[in-house]
């Protein structure tokens, strides 16, 4: 079954960048439905949480196509309202055609970049 989900994204929808999230009201539309949007979302966020660094979603692979709409505007908002997080934190990303999400690894700063290496300190 998913691999029908599968091959019909592929061969109907090979750039999902056209469902991005452009405005928060973008999302108003499922939000008549305040308690299935609440659901939806929070399903996506504990996905996307769970997804380890390092790991990637393939979209096709977890969504429905009458669903990939929303599916990809939630996680835009997920990405926007973790983009003022620490830069040491991971971070979740799409590829540029949005079919894949990826978690990246945080910024860590190595210890010998504390002195200059000309300082005599």
């Amino acid at each position: 079954m998913i691999a029908d989900y599968h091959f019909n994204c592929i061969r109907m929808l090979n750039d999902l960048s056209r469902y991005r999230l452009n405005a928060d009201s973008d999302l108003d539309e499922y939000r008549k439905d305040l308690h299935k949007f609440v659901h939806f979302q929070g399903e996506v966020y504990n996905l996307l949480d769970g997804l380890a660094i390092g790991d990637t979603i393939n979209v096709c692979d977890v969504v429905v196509p009458d669903s990939l709409d929303v599916f990809i505007k939630v996680v835009c908002k997920y990405i926007l309202l973790h983009q003022q997080d620490d830069e040491s934190k991971s971070r979740i990303e799409f590829s540029d055609d949005y079919r894949k999400i990826y978690r990246r690894p945080g910024f860590v700063k190595p210890n010998h970049l504390d002195r200059h290496f000309y300082s005599r300190r």
